[in-house]
């Protein structure tokens, strides 16, 4: 916030808020998928992901929140914390998280472990994290087969049994 968008002629005007770190989520969450558009890509805007939240989140409730998150952790579920300090002036917020944390305008507080939906904030870097977590979930198949194939949700039941067999083991 504030954020304004317009035409004129045939260019597109876009007008971002004035803090840093504002100016470049804003420009993430509009300005690249209007650019993509132009580019002829067919669904320009910002893919979302299912990720764990791995420590609460609470915010003041009433609009929706893209918190600068970043990756916590490993295994075969995407884990992400809102980056400790989320003022719009802390540029080292943008250089140090990976992903947007979206936390919706109804929500006040969002516990830990409960699914939350992201959208990276770099195209490569998203690609590098879905390949490492296909890549563990490959490798965990062979255990947990028979609890379930569903390796859709940081939720599923392959979530569950990689958490249950990591305990197991320690």
């Amino acid at each position: 916030k504030p954020v304004f968008f317009g035409r004129r002629g045939r260019q597109l005007v876009f007008g971002l808020p004035g803090n840093p770190t504002s100016a470049m989520v804003t420009f993430l969450l509009f300005v690249r998928p209007a650019i993509a558009r132009m580019l002829g890509h067919a669904e320009p805007g910002p893919e979302i992901f299912p990720a764990a939240r791995a420590a609460d989140i609470a915010v003041k409730p009433g609009r929706t929140h893209f918190l600068r998150g970043v990756v916590a952790g490993r295994g075969p579920v995407l884990k992400v914390a809102p980056y400790d300090d989320q003022k719009s002036g802390v540029l080292r917020s943008m250089v140090h998280s990976r992903v947007l944390i979206i936390v919706p305008a109804d929500a006040s507080r969002l516990e830990a472990g409960r699914e939350v939906e992201v959208i990276f904030m770099d195209i490569t870097e998203r690609k590098l994290m879905e390949d490492e977590l296909q890549r563990i979930n490959v490798e965990l198949d062979g255990y947990a087969h028979t609890v379930s194939h569903d390796l859709k949700g940081p939720l599923s039941a392959m979530a569950v049994a990689h958490d249950t067999l990591e305990d197991f083991i320690k």
